[in-house]
This record gives structure tokens, sequence and C-alpha cells, in this order.
């Protein structure tokens, strides 16, 4: 009887554990994904940020006078111009109120 007891005991206190570790996962892990997702969202604007530099920099324009590389500039800005809209379409696309406020649990549930 004391053994069956024990035995019994052990794995009420197993469930428990187990459904404390399940609660812990389920009280962080929107915490995680939040963390991860602002990170991503930080390195697009990071990466977005530096190619549109690069692009508009007028050292980075071969051309052989000035209104010619003007020219490419403006090119250049009117594609990240429509690059932009493309981002825009695709965000209001992925989230139906509009891509801004979205969180992590938000993304992840329409994934």
């Amino acid at each position: 009887a004391g053994a069956a007891e024990g035995a019994a005991a052990a794995a009420r206190a197993a469930a428990r554990a187990q459904e404390r570790e399940q609660r812990m996962q389920e009280e962080t892990l929107p915490v995680v994904l939040e963390a991860m997702w602002a990170a991503n969202v930080l390195d697009v604007e990071t990466t977005v940020t530096k190619a549109c530099r690069r692009a508009l920099d007028p050292k980075g324009m071969d051309a052989p006078d000035a209104e010619a590389r003007q020219a490419r500039r403006q090119g250049r800005a009117r594609a990240l111009a429509a690059m932009g809209r493309i981002f825009l379409a695709a965000a209001a696309e992925a989230q139906p109120g509009g891509a801004e406020g979205a969180s992590a649990a938000d993304v992840m549930q329409q994934a």
C-alpha cells in the first residue's frame, strides 16, 4: 500500500509540475514572440534605410554629367517610392485593420 501511495503521489507531483511548465510556456510565449517581432522589424527598417541611402547617394551615380546623375537619382527615387507602395500594400493585406499596431500574437495567428 505504501508503494502504491508513493507512486500515486509522485504521479500527482509530476502532473502538477507539467501543468506549471505549460502555464509558464503559455505566459512567456507572447513575450518572446513580441521580442522576436520587434527585432525583425528593427532589422528590416535598418536594412531598408541603408538601401535607400545607398540608392540615392550621388557618389554611386555613374553618369557623365550632373544632369544625368540627377536623372538617375530621380529614377531611383521613383523605384524606391514604388517599393514603399508595395510594402504598404503587403502590410494592409496581411493585417485587415492595417499593419500598424499588429502584435506578434496577431501575426503568428495569421501565419
